[in-house]
Order: structure tokens, then C-alpha cells, then sequence
């Protein structure tokens, strides 16, 4: 058994097709202390980063590229996800 399986067993049962995850691997190299997997995942959330609808494009692939992100969600004014 991988060590993802330790962490993750329903998960990957319940998802058929895992290429939507680009970088799955890092689950199986990088394993959180145990400290880290009793806290919650509200504690361990960061504030998202997002742009609004009418953001250039290239201010988002900016965001993208400065935190590392294969994608972006996109939010309205009143800040709703859109996309």
C-alpha cells in the first residue's frame, strides 16, 4: 500500500479518473506530521486568491505564477464564484 492510501483511501475510491489532479505525486513525497492531521482543515485554510470577471488576463496569469497556481477562480464583484 502507498502512503497516500494511509491518508486518502476513500477519497481515491470515490474518484475515478485522478488526472485532474496535476500533481498527485507531491501527496506521496510530502507526508504532514501527525500534529497536522489532527487539525481541521477550517485551521489549516489560507485566504483564496481570486479575480474578478473583468480582470486582465495577464494580471491573472501573474497571480497564477506568483502563487503557484494551476488555476484561478474567478469571482463578480459582490465576490461570487463565477468560474
Amino acid at each position: 500500500m502507498t502512503c497516500w492510501n494511509l491518508e486518502l483511501p476513500d477519497f481515491v475510491r470515490f474518484i475515478e479518473d485522478l488526472d485532474f489532479v496535476h500533481d498527485f505525486g507531491a501527496v506521496e513525497t510530502t507526508r504532514p506530521t501527525a500534529k497536522t492531521l489532527d487539525k481541521s482543515v477550517k485551521s489549516l485554510m489560507k485566504e483564496a486568491v481570486t479575480v474578478e470577471e473583468d480582470c486582465g488576463l495577464l494580471r491573472a496569469y501573474a497571480l497564477m505564477l506568483q502563487h503557484n497556481l494551476h488555476d484561478i477562480p474567478v469571482v463578480s464583484k459582490n465576490g461570487e464564484l463565477v468560474a
